[in-house]
């Protein structure tokens, strides 16, 4: 039997409980969560195709435009939390894998107590330099309505944020537990509660503050339900009270969160520097077809990993537990699914992309041929990539990232501009792919076959002295 069939065998063994136990129960419950992703973001979308509509013709240009802003600020503000709810997945998921439930709740309530102090801080800085920004030129707003609706908008946006902060952990922790499907379910009752409130705020003609105020304050308001069963039904032993708090535990999540948030920012860079490049080298009408090039990409990346997430925390469990083969041919055959994957759906939109954007978002967002096959270079890279940095987020194996992340998105910024301005838009993805491939896919590939061998070696060790 070829060696990717026998792959593609033992992970369906192990799905369908034909395999160990721990393995099996393992991928059950990764098939679970990825099915339950895939309803939750299909729901999603579906919902934000609903909203637009409704709230642009509601609000018109202006006020949409101001409410995208506010939007876009909150997922900015997210980086607030200095990665702490990722550098808590592992410190549960090890705890889970030890079966410590008094280390569990240790991290989780030094986790929620952290972020409830810098939510603290950001609303007590907020409020002192409130009076002093004047938001309604910040933004470049004309309508005299308008400038004075963003303010409060703003405001309440804000504020729903902050009170939601700690509420981060919830997804991360469902994660941590291999219980993703949960979180996924909790997610597709927010989006339909938020459509329902953004319903009922534009046919009661309530106004942009009104709709800030409904769309955000349903999220927060499922978050609160989530929280609630979870801590109060569902494990109550992981409830964040208080007591439970240590420094010990905070700093420990300190120092992973900020390696974790560094890779994100990295990451962010790298996501949101290429529309800015593209504006300012060539001017803003060349955004359209890049970008829109960019979402119809993002596709292949999206299904192909939408089990990658919950991945991570197996991994984090697997290694805890020395159980090295399952690691092993786990991580190849997410290599196989998310590079064959990839491959075999961005080829089709990089022969048709042309046709389907021109359908899709009319002639005049129809990019360059050439720059179609380098987004489907990149959404196979990206995606490959996304199943390798999940072994090295449940290992532990930070730092590098950090290294080759940093130094890949300084080296696009400096190639985008340079390419960009002798070869367009397709000089940007271009600088994109190459930045990557040389600077983040070689070394996060040699970083991956050294700590499979690290892990066989202390699963070796571990079996061995057990039989002493």
């Amino acid at each position: 039997m070829k060696p990717e069939r026998a792959l593609v065998r033992h992970v369906l063994d192990m799905s369908l409980g034909r395999g160990s136990t721990d393995g099996s129960r393992r991928y059950a419950r990764l098939l679970q969560a990825a099915v339950a992703a895939l309803a939750s973001k299909a729901l999603g979308i579906l919902v934000g195709l609903a909203i637009v509509p409704l709230t642009v013709r509601y609000l018109g240009s202006e006020r949409y435009g101001i409410w995208m802003t506010v939007s876009s600020i909150v997922v900015w503000l997210q980086l607030a939390d200095l990665g702490l709810a990722n550098g808590l997945t592992n410190a549960v998921s090890r705890a889970y894998a030890l079966d410590d439930r008094i280390g569990a709740q240790r991290h989780v309530a030094s986790a929620f107590w952290l972020l409830t102090v810098i939510a603290a801080v950001l609303g007590i800085a907020l409020a002192v330099a409130w009076p002093h920004v004047d938001w309604a030129s910040l933004l470049n707003v004309r309508s005299q309505q308008v400038r004075i609706e963003v303010g409060p908008a703003l405001a309440v946006g804000f504020a729903i944020f902050l009170v939601g902060l700690p509420l981060s952990i919830l997804e991360r922790l469902y994660a941590s537990q291999q219980e993703g499907w949960i979180a996924n379910g909790w997610a597709s009752a927010g989006s339909i509660a938020a459509l329902a409130a953004v319903w009922m705020v534009t046919q009661a003609e309530g106004g942009l503050v009104s709709l800030v105020a409904a769309y955000s304050g349903t999220q927060l308001a499922t978050s609160l339900l989530s929280a609630g069963w979870l801590f109060g039904r569902h494990k109550p032993h992981l409830a964040p009270r208080a007591s439970a708090a240590e420094w010990s535990s905070a700093r420990r999540l300190i120092r992973d969160g900020g390696k974790f948030f560094v890779v994100q920012v990295a990451f962010l860079l790298v996501m949101s520097t290429d529309n800015i490049i593209i504006a300012r080298v060539l001017g803003a009408e060349h955004v359209t077809p890049y970008s829109v090039a960019w979402r119809l990409f993002g596709l292949p990346m999206l299904l192909v990993g939408v089990y990658l997430p919950y991945l991570w925390p197996a991994y984090t469990e697997a290694i805890v537990r020395g159980d090295a083969q399952w690691t092993a041919k786990t991580f190849r055959a997410s290599l196989l699914v998310t590079g064959i994957g990839s491959l075999v759906l961005s080829l089709p939109l990089a022969i048709f992309g042309t046709e389907i954007i021109r359908f899709w978002a009319g002639p005049q967002a129809v990019p360059p041929p050439a720059l179609l096959w380098w987004m489907g270079a990149w959404a196979v890279i990206g995606a490959t990539m996304s199943a390798v940095a999940a072994l090295l987020n449940g290992s532990g194996h930070l730092r590098g990232q950090m290294v080759y992340g940093v130094a890949a998105a300084v080296l696009n910024v400096g190639l985008s501009v340079w390419f960009a301005r002798s070869h367009g838009i397709t000089g940007v993805i271009a600088a994109t792919v190459i930045s990557f491939l040389f600077v983040n896919v070689v070394p996060a590939a040699a970083e991956s076959a050294w700590v499979l061998r690290s892990i066989r070696r202390a699963s070796t060790a571990l079996e061995e002295a057990g039989r002493r």
